[in-house]
């Protein structure tokens, strides 16, 4: 693609905030501050289209943890409603039974308690 060596840009009756603010600069000065403008609003454009791709990688990201931890919630309300929280245990024997039980118990109570700090 050729680029023009020059461009014009025409100023119109309807453009007067553009004329108010040419008006402050000396005319040989208008054509440097215009360019300024123009290579200003790229910069702005560019870091916004580049800010706008961050946010949206952030909200997906978001909603992915948020998608992990309400199956993981449910997960835990699923395993406290059924009572099918088990400790696998390496010994027969009845006081580590009794143990365990005591460890189940106080480790069911425990989630229960912590799951309804989160509405459950």
């Amino acid at each position: 693609m050729c680029l023009k060596e020059v461009y014009s840009l025409r100023i119109t009756k309807s453009d007067n905030d553009i004329k108010e603010y040419l008006k402050q600069f000396p005319t040989q000065e208008q054509s440097n501050a215009i360019k300024k403008i123009l290579k200003y609003g790229i910069d702005k454009l560019q870091q916004e289209f580049k800010d706008e791709q961050y946010i949206k990688g952030l909200e997906q990201k978001i909603n992915t943890f948020q998608s992990e931890q309400s199956e993981q919630m449910k997960m835990l309300f699923d395993i406290l409603q059924s009572g099918s929280l088990e400790i696998k245990e390496n010994s027969n024997s009845t006081d580590n039974q009794n143990n365990n039980t005591e460890i189940s118990d106080s480790l069911k109570k425990s989630m229960q308690e912590s799951i309804s700090i989160f509405g459950g």
